[in-house]
């Protein structure tokens, strides 16, 4: 028995070495056997030469695309979710603005690394705000933003310096109060009293506002009918010649029940029936803009096109006269 055993290992042993030395002589390899497994040495020894041919992105045209990146960045600031803007004018319209520009939310921007780079944003703007989420611990609206946002005061002193230095905070001035916060009597006639009072007192960087308040019509217990005003641009009130051009009129759509709206008692830029909706303070080489949250999306009004003279106005004031 033990005899056939040595025969059988014997003849394994034999084969075994008769199919390494064939598999050699074929590939006329001087790796060792136990080193190819099946076909992967041919693999390894001759690797696959790929030619990877690059295909070209689909674009309707070089016009289309700006206007796409455009719009993408504008209009920056809104109450309502943006979706699908498609902008008033044609491709050329866009297409000839030779700015670009850097511009973040007031709970948004890195203090910190604008405290070393003055040119890391152009615009920091300041969206409507509704009363459930503002805080009002003082007068000092930039105060009550930095409570609001969660933002130190040293943030809140680098953003000054920042203004005082050529920045520009765009705020859109407005309080909005929602027909549940009545209806649940989370606020009552005496508080809502005192609410307009407190938002008549603000000051922002020391400077008193004008107020006034818009109330929509209520459907039922919880709804109200949306507030269209119209604003009629009769002439300008800055001396800036191409603030408003071609701008006739302004639609000003309150979705809430209670609308308090206020802008800073400097330099008016739109008034109407006697009331002012956009107007500005310079601080230092900067400026704060307050302006009432025009609608832009209405083709039939010139709401986008008042935001784009804006920008393009702060922006030469910035230097921002070529594509960065």
């Amino acid at each position: 028995m033990k005899f056939y055993k040595l025969i059988s290992v014997f003849l394994s042993s034999v084969l075994l070495l008769s199919g390494c030395a064939e598999y050699n002589n074929i590939h006329k390899s001087k790796k060792k056997c136990n080193v190819c497994e099946y076909d992967i040495c041919d693999i390894i020894s001759q690797p696959e030469h790929i030619n990877i041919i690059e295909m070209p992105e689909y674009s309707k045209s070089t016009k289309d695309v700006t206007k796409r990146e455009m719009l993408s960045g504008f209009p920056f600031i809104s109450y309502k979710p943006i979706i699908d803007f498609g902008g008033k004018f044609p491709p050329e319209f866009y297409s000839s603005i030779r700015f670009r520009w850097k511009a973040v939310s007031f709970n948004n921007a890195n203090y910190w690394n604008l405290r070393w780079n003055p040119h890391l944003y152009d615009i920091i703007y300041v969206k409507p705000l509704w009363i459930g989420d503002f805080s009002f611990k003082s007068e000092d609206f930039l105060k009550d933003l930095s409570y609001t946002y969660n933002v130190s005061f040293r943030e809140l002193n680098i953003l000054k310096n920042w203004i005082k230095n050529g920045g520009v905070l765009w705020i859109e001035s407005a309080i909005y109060i929602s027909s549940y916060d009545v209806a649940l009597n989370r606020l009552n006639r005496s508080r809502l009293s005192r609410l307009f009072r407190k938002i008549r007192r603000i000051k922002i960087l020391g400077q008193k506002v004008n107020t006034f308040a818009l109330r929509a019509r209520m459907i039922d217990k919880f709804h109200t009918k949306p507030l269209n005003k119209t604003v009629v641009i009769s002439k300008s009130l800055s001396k800036q010649p191409n603030l408003l051009r071609g701008i006739h009129r302004l639609k000003l759509t309150q979705y809430d029940y209670l609308g308090a709206y206020f802008t800073v008692r400097g330099k008016q830029i739109i008034k109407y029936n006697g009331k002012v909706y956009a107007s500005y303070i310079n601080y230092g080489k900067g400026k704060i803009i307050t302006t009432i949250p025009f609608d832009f999306l209405d083709v039939h009004y010139d709401g986008e096109l008042y935001r784009w003279n804006l920008l393009m106005w702060l922006l030469k004031d910035r230097n921002r006269s070529v594509v960065r």
